[in-house]
């Protein structure tokens, strides 16, 4: 445990801590984000629902990408290599994380064309999606837990396309389209992930919007509990105090809920909820595009406990610590 300035920060001994390099995604200035007016057609969203939306969960906009699905997610990978040349001469590996609603383009290599494009052609690539929208986040737990060699350079890919109506509009928010790719071990950094857990709540595997009412009863009476248990009891495991967590990064999903385990957890001045009303829900992108744009205002800050909540349902988490290196 080491002190400075801004609260512990816990170094752990083992093996499985590594190191986050970067984040690529698009400028936001550059990202479109369309009013919920405009998405009746590719939601389907009626008037009414719109209205839920913006009271409930303070929803305005949410991106959508103009670039087709490969395109999309190529374009962060190319904004990587061309400003880490180096992985080019090296083996890694890139995770695309993503939710079960893109088991699409199974029949062609469209991710190892893309870095046969980016003459990446020495990375292998694998999928990642047991956990919908809580993959990002479990792809990290996999990493740190040695199921992907610990000596290699590792991108985590995320970013969907809104493509059907029906998964467009979920009861807790709107699906947006945003790319984005996090590099890791490719160096040293002072930024290391030490931490990471992932718990699932099995007999909650179905969509919610296909669950009985009892189902969905027994759900909303203990999602909040298990999700306040899983964030507390994290972070004691991660080896720092509650009170040395600068910054809680969740997903952009249900923020009643968020600030209800804000206020139960007394953590509401470290909860970042500052992008769930222009982006929505991002799939797997949130965490990670939450977390970059977070780093933008927070440069004294030494402890990021980020967490996401994937249908299932599954928690996922990570500490993320700058550290001095």
């Amino acid at each position: 445990m080491r002190e400075n300035g801004t609260g512990a920060v816990h170094i752990p001994s083992e093996t499985g801590v590594f190191c986050l390099n970067a984040i690529y995604h698009d400028a936001p200035s550059a990202i479109r984000r369309v009013p919920l007016s405009e998405l009746g057609d590719s939601h389907r969203l009626k008037a009414g629902q719109c209205r839920v939306m913006e009271k409930f969960y303070q929803l305005r906009t949410v991106p959508m990408h103009p670039a087709s699905h490969e395109v999309m997610l190529e374009s962060v990978v190319a904004s990587l290599a061309a400003e880490w040349p180096e992985l080019r001469q090296r083996e890694g590996v890139v995770i695309y994380a993503k939710t079960q609603t893109h088991n699409t383009f199974f029949d062609r290599d469209w991710l190892g064309s893309i870095l046969i494009r980016q003459r990446l052609a020495n990375w292998d690539v694998m999928t990642l999606s047991l956990n919908h929208c809580a993959s990002a986040l479990s792809a990290l737990h996999l990493i740190r837990q040695g199921a992907v060699r610990r000596n290699i350079p590792i991108i985590v890919l995320t970013g969907e396309k809104a493509f059907h109506p029906e998964i467009n509009r979920f009861t807790v928010g709107v699906q947006g389209e945003l790319p984005v790719a996090a590099l890791f071990n490719a160096r040293h950094s002072p930024w290391q992930v030490t931490f990471t857990a992932v718990k699932h709540l099995s007999r909650f595997y179905n969509n919610a919007d296909n669950m009985t009412r009892q189902e969905k009863a027994d759900l909303n009476d203990c999602l909040l509990g298990e999700l306040c248990d899983f964030v507390s009891h994290s972070v004691r495991l991660s080896g720092i105090n509650p009170e040395d967590v600068d910054y809680f990064v969740p997903c952009n999903l249900n923020l009643p809920l968020l600030n209800q385990m804000a206020a139960r957890l007394n953590i509401g001045g470290r909860l970042f909820d500052g992008n769930v009303a222009d982006y929505g829900h991002l799939y797997c992108s949130d965490v990670l595009f939450n977390f970059s744009s977070l780093l933008k205002t927070t440069s004294r800050a030494r402890n990021y406990f980020c967490f996401s909540i994937g249908m299932g349902v599954t928690l996922s988490c990570a500490l993320i610590q700058h550290t001095d290196i």
